[in-house]
């Protein structure tokens, strides 16, 4: 922001001192032509509009240093957040494995005196990896689809858990939530390919609107 900032003000510096560097040319030229000036003066004006000349110079170079410093600016930001978004996609990945499998679990109970059990690991470190995750390498444009992982995530543990040793029927209620979160985070997944995808074509710009039709669902 601030690069860009300080080139315009080049590059409205550099248009300034041409327009002065041509109304002196043209000045020059008049009084040349009409006669008026003495040599010695034409000369004083010669060296005023050399002058301008070369300060229109260094105005150009710094224009250029600027614009060039910009842009690799912008393509080491473009490339961090390229490799950043590629590591939250697969930290989303694992996640979204971890969820169905606590969804595969729960709909496997059967009830009839035996008591539910599941193991709750994968769900631990992909919560542990989607909350480490977030303050330091998610980009902007990903943070909302990670903060709904954690949720989801989070929902799936505390399903798993508070059904322990269960040796009842789980509710349909129980089995469609499970279900709803799985999709929920195959939609957030989807969604954080695209941005990556985005992030692979160099100058797009485009954001995607997102969070309007978030469903994720709560342990049930």
């Amino acid at each position: 922001m601030v690069e860009s900032g300080v080139t315009r003000l080049l590059a409205r510096g550099t248009n300034g001192l041409i327009y002065v560097a041509l109304v002196i040319a043209a000045m020059i030229v008049g009084a040349l032509i009409g006669n008026k000036w003495t040599s010695t003066e034409a000369a004083a004006w010669f060296q005023a509009l050399g002058a301008i000349v070369a300060i229109l110079g260094g105005f150009a170079g710094a224009l250029f240093q600027g614009t060039q410093q910009t842009r690799l600016l912008q393509d080491e930001k473009r490339r961090e957040d390229l490799e950043a978004s590629r590591l939250v996609v697969a930290l989303a990945e694992d996640a979204l494995y971890a969820i169905k499998d606590a969804s595969r679990s729960i709909a496997a109970h059967k009830g009839g005196g035996e008591a539910f059990s599941a193991e709750t690991d994968r769900l631990d470190r992909a919560e542990a990896a989607m909350l480490a995750v977030l303050p330091t390498r998610v980009p902007a444009k990903m943070v909302y689809d990670v903060v709904i992982f954690q949720r989801l995530l989070t929902y799936s543990l505390r399903a798993i858990r508070q059904r322990e040793g269960s040796i009842q029927n789980f509710k349909k209620r129980t089995l469609d939530s499970a279900d709803a979160r799985v999709s929920e985070a195959q939609e957030r997944l989807a969604s954080l390919r695209n941005v990556l995808n985005e992030l692979d074509v160099p100058g797009n710009g485009r954001g995607l609107v997102r969070g309007a039709n978030s469903t994720y669902t709560k342990a049930r």
